[in-house]
């Protein structure tokens, strides 16, 4: 099969790259686009999501694909977020996953339960501080999911919010 990769950078932060990245795969029976926001590691390396479930771990100086697996049932659009050796990132499959870095295996995966595929983290941008993964997703709940094992700490609305968050230094 042909193979063509376009990266688009979009901003250097602090070292790190921001970036979008576009691989298309012309295989002889099918086409299939690979297309989603990504994040780059002080290694060197891009992980990006893309269509039909599929994750990408590839050399940014380069462009050679590393592993290349199917994670989800569904596009993963959203920026993955980097903690420790694990890639976190939602999938629109209704869930959350987290990866290992080095491999790509399932570490684990996390769902608010809603069967509305809208109201799921599905689009979500993590934050990671102090061991914990905080999500607001569509369904305008505010999370906080273990990084080591996925397990739900606590699920609040008790304030109204919706899909963006920051973290502070306080």
């Amino acid at each position: 099969g042909r193979k063509a990769a376009v990266i688009y950078l979009s901003a250097i932060i602090a070292g790190a790259m921001a970036f979008g990245l576009a691989i298309d795969y012309l295989l002889p029976a099918w086409w299939f686009s690979l297309v989603g926001d990504g994040v780059a590691d002080e290694n060197g390396y891009g992980y990006i999501g893309g269509s039909f479930g599929e994750f990408v771990k590839f050399n940014c100086k380069n462009g050679r694909v590393e592993w290349k697996k199917k994670i989800g049932e569904g596009l993963i659009q959203a920026k993955p977020v980097i903690s420790d050796n694990k890639i976190i990132f939602g999938c629109w499959d209704k869930y959350l996953y987290c990866v290992d870095r080095n491999d790509g295996s399932v570490i684990w995966k996390w769902t608010n339960g809603s069967p509305q595929k809208l109201y799921s983290p599905g689009n979500v941008v993590p934050a990671v501080s102090n061991g914990k993964v905080f999500i607001v997703a569509p369904d305008r709940k505010m999370t906080a999911i273990s990084l080591t094992d996925g397990k739900e700490l606590w699920r609040t609305n008790l304030h109204t919010v919706r899909e963006s968050m920051c973290l502070s230094r306080d």
